[in-house]
C-alpha cells in the first residue's frame, strides 16, 4: 500500500514538473526579441524595466510549481524508499 501510493505521489511530482518545464519552454518559444527603441538610456531601461515587471511574475509561478513538484516528487520517493526498508527487515528476521 505504501509502495503504490509513493509512486503515485511520485508520478504526481512528476507530472508537475513536466508541465512546468513545458509551460517554461512554451513561453520561451514564443517570447518576442526585446528591442529597446529611445533617445536616451532612461528611456531604454525604462522599457527594459517594464518588460522585466511583465515577465517576473511569470517567472516567480514557474519557479513555484517546479519547487512545489520537486517537493511531491521527493514526497513519494521517500514512501517507497520506506516500503523498501521495511520489506528488507522483514527478509532478515
Amino acid at each position: 500500500m505504501t509502495s503504490s501510493l509513493g509512486l503515485i505521489i511520485l508520478l504526481i511530482g512528476l507530472g508537475m514538473l513536466g508541465f512546468s518545464f513545458y509551460l517554461a519552454y512554451n513561453a520561451y518559444s514564443t517570447a518576442k526579441p526585446v528591442t529597446p527603441s529611445g533617445e536616451s538610456i532612461v528611456d531604454m531601461f525604462s522599457q527594459l524595466i517594464a518588460v522585466i515587471i511583465q515577465i517576473l511574475p511569470q517567472l516567480v509561478w514557474i519557479a513555484l510549481m517546479i519547487a512545489i513538484g520537486g517537493i511531491v516528487m521527493s514526497k513519494g520517493i521517500s514512501l517507497m524508499a520506506i516500503k523498501h526498508e521495511e520489506s528488507r527487515e522483514s527478509e532478515e528476521v
